[in-house]
């Protein structure tokens, strides 16, 4: 797989956003990997939380849709992410391995203006954090493996159509 900058940059900008919005929720704890589980609603959000998504920006999309059930978890990719971020002082890590993002961070993130990062801000803010807060694990994974059922169906019945 070839990854650009442009890649990278989105996946620091989501977990920046991710930890961001979480700081308030005391009971938050993003560990990598709960981080890679919640990603998946910041990376596809019409997948993940349905019309909802409208009121944020973001539109049913095939890109999107496609994009979602290809998709494969690289935690090498998350780790990397995850290292620059606290390399830069960005985020930092608690004895029991949850991340939190530093002042230096929300400074930093403050500092951007782009539509996506507003956009993605809301929804996690809003959406995302609220709704799946305190979810377990296996909750979320259900949740994400019942979303591709879903497309896969979908595609079926397209195929038959046709």
């Amino acid at each position: 797989m070839n990854l650009t900058l442009c890649d990278y940059i989105n996946d620091a900008i989501r977990v920046l956003v991710l930890l961001n919005g979480g700081r308030k929720r005391k009971t938050l704890m993003l560990n990598e990997y709960k981080i890679m589980q919640f990603d998946y609603f910041l990376k596809f959000p019409y997948t993940m939380v349905g019309i909802v998504a409208e009121k944020y920006g973001f539109e049913n999309s095939i890109d999107e849709a496609y994009s979602f059930f290809h998709w494969q978890p690289d935690i090498i990719r998350y780790r990397n992410t995850i290292n620059y971020l606290f390399a830069k002082g960005f985020i930092s890590k608690d004895e029991n391995s949850n991340y939190h993002i530093t002042d230096l961070g929300v400074q930093a993130i403050s500092r951007i203006e782009n539509e996506y990062l507003h956009s993605i801000d809301k929804l996690c803010t809003d959406c995302v954090i609220p709704k799946i807060h305190n979810w377990t694990s296996k909750k979320i994974e259900n949740e994400i493996s019942n979303k591709a059922n879903i497309i896969a169906l979908r595609d079926l019945n397209d195929e038959k159509d046709n």
